[in-house]
């Protein structure tokens, strides 16, 4: 049975893949922005109900994801840089 706080949890790091996204495709909007709005509006977001563990996944999500999506560009990239053929391929 699904519990409603995994509900909770779950849509908070939806809000955070969004937000990584959203801040990934829009010039200028870092995620360090997403971050100070959200703890500046993290007391009313605790009296709407979330506890500071969905507010926290909400800010780190975006940033693991926008690490692993540049660890996996980079490497597909130098990968492709390199004069073996055999690596050519992947």
């Amino acid at each position: 049975m699904i519990d409603i706080t995994n509900i909770t949890l779950i849509v908070c790091v939806a809000l955070g893949f969004a937000l990584g996204i959203l801040s990934g495709l829009t010039p200028g909007l870092h995620l360090n922005n997403f971050a100070a709005m959200l703890l500046a509006l993290s007391p009313s977001l605790i009296n709407l109900g979330l506890t500071p563990y969905e507010i926290a996944s909400i800010i780190v999500f975006p940033r693991t994801l926008c690490w692993g999506l540049r660890l996996t560009v980079k490497t597909l990239r130098h990968s492709l840089e390199d004069r073996n053929p055999v690596l050519r391929l992947l």
